[in-house]
């Protein structure tokens, strides 16, 4: 309210001029009346002026009402009415006019002007032009809002904290992380609080840090914090200071990354890298790619020191990588690596290198790489040095040559002698039989015929040794053939019975044999034979006297030809049916053994059983002895069974 000596009514806008014309508000002086249309317009300063484009010349006498408009809040006029009448001051805020149209807000107030006798002569209204104000206010709002959606919604910990080292504020995140509220932490030495309690050497490196921050320094380093239910986490830290504009540190804000994973993977990544150079320093390898576009390779460190490469040329062009390949090996290299580049087929080849260190054999494997369209942009690989290997496979090579052809000789020598035994020992078993049998009349003496006989005997199994040996030499060095042809197979296995027959009949066998006569079997009869009189006579042999040996043929239920011979002799143990099919293996080793022979029979009988398509298994008879089953293959091949009908 303002209060002057004026006489009743009577307003000096003259006076008021000298007081207002240098002020920076705008001021309106307005006539006392109450009523909008009365109140009129006295006086408006320089300021008024500017504010609005309105002069004095041009409002003086017209209302207020020149300055409202369609955003005018005139829902301020009861109450300022209502002040005014009381001779109370009024402050309010609303949006005005300039002469142009323009708006702007304005805070004003309005104070009446009393005259010497308490009466209101006038209305004086100082209006300030606060639109800049408030446009800054509404941006600072928004700047505040984003700053707070980012503070808390920050998946980082967040914090600001004075020059001093207390904590002012925490985001969300951070509190969660620890599971504290702001209660607990606001106010503290930010090393005070709960994140800190885990490692009190993370602790002495914070409290360094906000030091040196609070000098203007970002500091950054890793610590070890506390979170959830006392779980320790690895974090990465940074401090920066804010300042303001003359440089001086106002606050601090410190700022947490939970690395506690990706310092588990990087860890982890450590290991297995550690794993694979040493892996590839054991497997003396190491890796490569190579970039079609500048038509360069780049070696890995390893692969330098693996091959005494100088560091300096890690990265080399193919004609200095052709430089250290042998001439000879130069070709298949070269072909093998551009059918890579040029269908992505897979690059491995062996090649050799001479490098300062030495010669090498290396093997270089790669696989293709490829942009997002498909197209080739180079290889990757590795190399290993496999000179070693290559030495001892050279070498091997050469041993498996040298036992080739040593077992080679040993055949063709075990051929030639047997053929040259063979020759007198059919004399000696023939003239020993004419003598047994006294041919040419009678010898004298009855001992002669006994030796005679026993002459014949022993040359003639020495004869089956002998053809039993060519025939496993024929066997080894692939002269075994098989001439497959459809025959009845009951006539072949009572045949191979009868002539069986007298060797059981003298060893106190019987000797049993059934087969159908209508079942055919497409094979070697001769060889059929042959796998015959080597079953039955081992069954007869190791069969005890008084005991049977039985030979069977059937057809089973998938039309498949079985031949089986079983007896009633000790069997054949099951740790040892693997070794009897061997070459010169037998049951029982011993020099001292009961039963002849060299360990033939049973393999030259696999060997013919194979030859055919057919399986043999060695099983346990019903009597407890041996059991050899035979099975021939079903389908319409060159050794399929058939039944007529």
């Amino acid at each position: 309210m303002v209060t002057m000596s004026y006489p009743a009514g009577v307003l000096d806008t003259q006076q008021y001029a000298a007081f207002f014309e240098k002020s920076p508000n705008a001021v309106l002086i307005t006539a006392p009346e109450m009523d909008g249309e009365q109140q009129r317009i006295h006086y408006v300063n320089p300021a008024f002026e500017r504010m609005t484009g309105w002069s004095i010349e041009d409002v003086r006498g017209l209302t207020p009402a020149i300055l409202q408009g369609p955003e005018t809040d005139r829902g301020i006029f009861p109450a300022l009415r209502v002040a005014l009448e009381r001779g109370e001051a009024w402050e309010g805020e609303t949006v005005n006019y300039r002469r142009d149209g323009s708006p702007f807000r304005m805070a004003w107030s309005i104070s009446p002007i009393l005259g010497a006798d308490g009466g209101i002569v006038a209305f004086l209204a100082i209006q300030e032009d606060v639109t800049e104000h408030r446009r800054m206010e509404r941006a600072l709002a928004k700047s505040e809002q984003r700053y707070r959606a980012i503070f808390e919604q920050s998946f980082q910990l967040i914090g600001v904290v004075d020059p001093g080292g207390t904590l002012l504020e925490a985001n969300e995140t951070a509190l969660r992380f620890a599971d504290v509220t702001e209660s607990e932490v606001l106010g503290l030495p930010f090393w005070e609080t709960p994140w800190w309690e885990a490692c009190e050497a993370s602790r002495t490196r914070l409290r360094e840090a906000v030091a040196d921050a609070a000098n203007g320094t970002l500091v950054q380093f890793l610590g070890r914090c506390r979170g959830r239910k006392g779980a320790v986490h690895e974090v990465e830290v940074s401090i920066k200071p804010v300042v303001d504009q003359s440089g001086r540190v106002i606050m601090l804000i410190p700022e947490g990354r939970d690395i506690t994973q990706l310092a588990e993977q990087r860890r982890r990544l450590r290991r297995e890298t550690a794993r694979l150079r040493n892996a590839q320093r054991i497997g003396r390898m190491g890796g490569w790619d190579y970039d079609i576009a500048t038509a360069s390779f780049h070696n890995q460190p390893e692969t330098m020191e693996l091959f005494g490469l100088p560091h300096e040329v890690s990265a080399m062009s193919r004609a200095e990588l052709e430089a250290i390949i042998h001439p000879e090996d130069i070709p298949h290299q070269r072909a093998g690596f551009d059918r890579a580049c040029a269908t992505g087929a897979r690059y491995d080849v062996s090649f050799r290198i001479a490098t300062p260190a030495g010669e090498y054999v290396v093997n270089a494997v790669g696989e293709p790489v490829c942009d997002s369209s498909g197209r080739i942009t180079g290889l990757v690989g590795i190399v290993q040095d496999v000179t070693e290997r290559d030495r001892v496979q050279r070498e091997l090579e050469a041993a498996r040559k040298a036992a080739v052809a040593a077992s080679e000789a040993k055949s063709r020598f075990l051929a030639t002698m047997g053929h040259e035994l063979r020759t007198p020992l059919n004399a000696i078993n023939g003239f020993s039989e004419l003598l047994a049998r006294e041919a040419f009349g009678p010898l004298g003496h009855s001992s002669y015929r006994d030796y005679s006989a026993h002459i014949h005997d022993s040359g003639r199994h020495l004869l089956d040794l002998i053809n039993s040996i060519l025939d496993a030499t024929r066997l080894e060095v692939g002269q075994f053939e098989v001439a497959a042809e459809p025959f009845e197979l009951a006539p072949v296995v009572r045949s191979a019975v009868e002539q069986m027959q007298p060797a059981a009949t003298a060893a106190g066998i019987e000797l049993a044999h059934q087969c159908p006569s209508d079942m055919l079997l497409t094979a070697d009869q001769r060889l059929l034979r042959q796998v015959l009189f080597n079953l039955i006579g081992n069954a007869i042999k190791f069969s005890p006297t008084g005991t049977a040996v039985e030979v069977n043929g059937h057809t089973d239920a998938e039309g498949r030809c079985v031949l089986r011979v079983s007896d009633a002799g000790p069997g054949i143990p099951e740790k040892d049916r693997a070794r009897v099919l061997k070459p010169f293996q037998q049951i029982d080793d011993r020099l001292s053994r009961r039963h002849e022979g060299v360990g033939l029979g049973l393999y030259i009988v696999q060997q013919i059983v194979e030859a055919h398509g057919a399986t043999m298994e060695i099983g346990t008879s019903a009597a407890g002895g041996a059991e050899m089953t035979i099975v021939f293959p079903s389908d319409t091949g060159p050794f399929a069974a058939e039944v007529r009908t």
